[in-house]
C-alpha cells in the first residue's frame, strides 16, 4: 500500500508493508518535484492513501443539540455547513463522526478536486481505497500527549506556504483554509491566536510545528508569542516504536514521515474519517463519467459525413496537391535566381520588436470595501478611505467600528472569492499602514467582500 501526498512543489511516496509477525515495514520513503512525472510512471496496479492539503478541505467542529436524532444529525451539520463556506454543498464530498456527546466533527472537498486527483491516479492504474486530510494524520501522532485543557496551533509548512489546524483533546477543531506564506508565518500564527480566542473564547497553549524543508526559526516563533513550540518530529519517532513501525534502513524521523501514520491509522482503523469511503465512490465517478460524456459530446459533427461526401472530399484534396505541386515547382525555378538576394535582404532587415501583451488586472471599482476603526483613534477610517480614492478606488466605502479598539495591527479581510484582492490592497496602502491579510475568511452573514481593521500601529 502506498502514501501519496503533494505538498508544495513536491510528492511524498510512502510505501508500507506487513511482515509475517504483522510488523508494518516502511519499503521506501521518496521525494518527487511535482513538474516530474516519473513518480507516476514507478508506480502500476497499487491501492493508495492519498494524504490530503488542509488547504483543500473544509474542516470544522459542531455541537448538535440534544434532541437532534442520530437520522437527523446529517442535515443538521450540511446546515450549519451551508452557513459557513463559500461553496455550496451539493459541490462537495463528506464525512463525519462524532467525537464525544453531541460534538461531531465534520470535512469536505470539492467534487472537481477529488476528481483531478483521480484522473492523474488512474493513468497508470493506482487505485484510490482512501483520502484523508493531513490534519487528521498529524493528530495520529500526537493524540496521546494532548491534554484535557490544551489548544495547540499545528503549522505544517514548506518553504513557499503553511496551513494551520488547531487541535484539542478529541481532534482537530478546525483548519484554516487559507494558504500563509511560509516568510510571514510569525505574523501567521499571532493572528491565528488572536482569531481562535475571539470566536472560541480559549487561549491556545501549545505549538507543533511540521516543517518540511526546515526553513522556520522556532526561536522567533517563541519569542513572539511567549509559547513553548515543538517540532512534530520529537514525536514521530516514540510513536514509530510503539506501533511497531520499521525501516528497511537506518534513518532519522523526518517531518514526511508523518505519512507514515496516515497509512497505519487507515490500516488500524483508527481514523473512520475518509473522504473516499464506499458513498461517497458513486458519486465521484457518476461526476467522472458526466465528465467524460460531455467531452464526447463536443467533438466536431465531422464523423456524421456521408460515405460519398468522404470520397468527394478525398479527389478534391488530391487535385489540388497535384495544382500545388506544379505552382511550387515553377515558382521554385523562378525564384531560384534571386534566392540568394532574397537571404541577404532578409538577413539585412531589423529584428522585429517582441510585442508584450497587457496583463489584465482585477477591476478594484467592482468590490465592496468597509473600514473599521480598530484603534480607537477618531477619524483613522475616513483618512484612509480618503487615501484609497485617491489610488483608484472609485465605489463608495463604508466605515464603521470594528468588535473592539483592542487590534495592534492593521489587518485585511476577505471572502474566498475575493482573497485576490487582498495582496492588491496591501500593496496599495503599504506607504499608510503595514496591513496583513487575515488567518480567516469573511462569510455570507457579512455585507462587503473585503473588511480592512485598522490596528493602531
Amino acid at each position: 500500500m502506498i502514501n501519496i501526498e503533494v505538498s508544495g512543489n513536491n510528492v511524498y511516496l510512502t510505501e508500507i508493508k506487513l511482515n509475517i509477525f504483522g510488523k508494518k515495514i516502511i519499503k521506501n520513503l521518496q521525494k518527487f518535484d511535482l513538474k516530474e512525472t516519473t513518480w507516476l510512471e514507478r508506480l502500476k496496479n497499487e491501492e493508495v492513501v492519498l494524504t490530503i492539503p488542509d488547504n483543500k478541505v473544509y474542516l470544522h467542529r459542531f455541537d448538535v443539540p440534544l434532541d437532534v436524532t442520530d437520522r437527523a444529525v446529517k442535515t443538521t451539520l450540511l446546515n450549519k455547513v451551508n452557513e459557513l463556506i463559500p461553496v455550496s454543498v451539493d459541490d462537495l464530498i463528506f464525512d463525519y463522526k462524532r467525537v464525544y456527546s453531541q460534538t461531531f466533527v465534520f470535512i469536505a472537498i470539492l467534487i472537481s478536486d477529488i476528481i483531478s486527483y483521480l484522473e492523474i491516479l488512474s493513468r497508470v492504474k493506482l487505485k484510490l481505497i482512501a483520502a484523508i486530510p493531513s490534519s487528521l494524520t498529524a493528530f495520529e501522532v500526537i493524540k496521546e500527549t494532548v491534554g484535557e485543557k490544551d489548544i495547540i496551533i499545528y503549522v505544517n509548512s514548506n518553504k513557499e506556504c503553511s496551513t494551520i489546524t488547531f487541535f484539542d483533546k478529541y481532534g482537530p477543531i478546525t483548519t484554516l483554509t487559507q494558504l500563509i506564506r511560509t516568510e510571514e508565518i510569525i505574523n501567521g500564527i499571532n493572528q491565528a491566536i488572536v482569531f481562535f480566542g475571539e470566536k472560541y473564547k480559549k487561549p491556545v497553549n501549545k505549538i507543533i510545528v511540521n516543517d518540511e524543508d526546515g526553513v522556520i526559526d522556532l526561536a522567533q516563533i517563541i519569542k513572539s508569542t511567549n509559547l513553548p513550540v515543538s517540532k512534530i518530529t520529537d514525536y514521530i519517532q516514540r510513536q514509530m516504536l510503539k506501533k511497531k513501525i520499521v525501516l528497511d534502513k537506518e534513518m532519522d524521523a523526518e517531518p514526511n514521515f508523518i505519512n507514515i501514520f496516515c497509512l497505519t491509522s487507515y490500516l488500524d482503523k483508527n481514523n473512520e474519517l475518509n473522504l473516499f469511503k464506499r458513498d461517497n465512490r458513486s458519486i465521484i465517478i457518476n461526476q467522472l463519467n458526466s465528465n467524460k460524456n460531455s467531452l464526447k459530446e463536443k467533438k466536431p459533427e465531422a464523423e456524421g459525413i456521408s460515405v460519398a461526401n468522404k470520397k468527394n472530399s478525398l479527389l478534391i484534396i488530391f487535385l489540388a496537391m497535384i495544382i500545388f505541386g506544379i505552382i511550387v515547382l515553377g515558382y521554385s525555378r523562378i525564384n531560384q535566381g534571386s534566392s540568394k538576394k532574397q537571404i541577404k535582404k532578409i538577413a539585412d532587415q531589423k529584428p522585429l520588436t517582441p510585442i508584450t501583451l497587457p496583463t489584465s488586472e482585477p477591476d478594484k471599482s467592482k468590490i465592496t470595501i468597509q473600514i473599521q476603526n480598530g484603534s480607537g483613534k477618531a477619524g483613522v477610517a475616513k483618512e484612509l478611505v480618503d487615501y484609497m480614492k485617491s489610488k483608484g478606488y472609485e465605489q463608495d466605502i463604508a466605515t464603521g467600528n470594528a468588535d473592539s479598539y483592542d487590534y495592534e495591527k492593521t489587518i485585511v479581510k476577505s471572502r474566498k472569492e475575493t482573497a485576490v484582492y487582498q495582496d492588491i490592497i496591501i500593496d496599495d496602502i503599504k506607504n499608510e499602514y503595514q496591513a496583513s491579510k487575515s488567518a480567516d475568511f469573511l462569510t455570507d452573514g457579512d455585507n462587503y467582500d473585503i473588511v480592512i481593521i485598522i490596528g493602531k500601529e
